[in-house]
């Protein structure tokens, strides 16, 4: 595609317009395509072919199949004896499990997979593990092909306080906002307001939008945490006889709200 004009009848764009036509009219159709296919794409196709991977993606790739609901005989096949150890989730133990469950099955189960899924290495993004192994071999073995890494200002610091952002929801479309470290928004004696919420941002893969829900359990690092203040303690039942935050139009978040509970600390790991 990329010898074409983006504007051209063969951008991808105009490429999945047709595409989507045609599984709107139920006409015949073959695509091949990277992980992509996962997310952002509403298609109902009739046979899923796809290289073995993660539980979590093989979940989103099998949503493209049958996505309707209306195709009797619609089949998803998985190949490959491995996956990548960039994209890899699963432990020794977690990878066994997840093969024999894929071939115990005789009828795509969602619920069954889900249950496979390990979090013991966390993988966001293989392009960033990949960024970041590019520049420890750069630092720390001398590597000059990976110094445009460096040089285009990728910078590791080995440790910072995760954040939240404070939220103040007054009505506006753009509500006053700030974002401090977490650290400042332990809970004292005088800081536990009535009127505050915590939530965490997370993406629906499925909705292909982001979502919100109440915090929950996990690392600090790997969330992104709102804290929203609203005008009123109304419907904050668990924070009785508690003052409501004053926020100051003027001067902004002049006092911090506490909202975390410091347990302990050990080397670097803070609860």
């Amino acid at each position: 595609l990329s010898e074409y004009p983006k504007t051209s009848e063969f951008s991808r764009t105009n490429i999945y317009k047709k595409l989507k036509q045609r599984d709107q009219d139920q006409q015949p159709y073959i695509i091949i395509t990277t992980s992509a296919i996962e997310v952002g794409c509403d298609l109902n196709a009739e046979v899923l072919i796809s290289e073995i991977c993660p539980p979590e993606n093989l979940i989103q790739r099998a949503g493209r199949c049958n996505r309707k609901g209306n195709i009797p005989d619609a089949k998803v096949i998985v190949i490959g004896t491995q996956i990548s150890n960039l994209t890899n989730t699963l432990d020794e133990y977690a990878w066994d499990n997840y093969q024999k469950v894929l071939k115990n099955l005789t009828d795509f189960d969602a619920h069954k997979i889900a249950e496979c899924i390990s979090r013991s290495q966390h993988i966001d993004d293989y392009r960033v593990v990949e960024l970041f192994s590019m520049l420890h071999n750069y630092v720390y073995e001398q590597d000059l092909t990976c110094q445009n890494v460096y040089d285009q200002g990728l910078l590791i610091t080995r440790s910072w306080t995760p954040s939240a952002t404070l939220i103040y929801e007054n009505g506006e479309k753009e509500p006053p906002k700030i974002t401090v470290p977490i650290d400042r928004l332990i809970i004292n004696k005088e800081n536990e307001y009535a009127n505050t919420d915590v939530f965490e941002r997370y993406y629906d893969q499925e909705k292909t939008y982001w979502r919100e829900r109440s915090l929950t359990y996990g690392s600090a690092y790997r969330k992104d945490i709102i804290i929203k203040i609203s005008r009123s303690h109304e419907g904050a039942e668990r924070y009785e006889n508690k003052p409501e935050y004053e926020y100051n139009p003027e001067f902004g978040f002049v006092e911090l709200p506490g909202v975390f509970i410091k347990l302990k600390s050990k080397g670097f790991d803070e609860k």
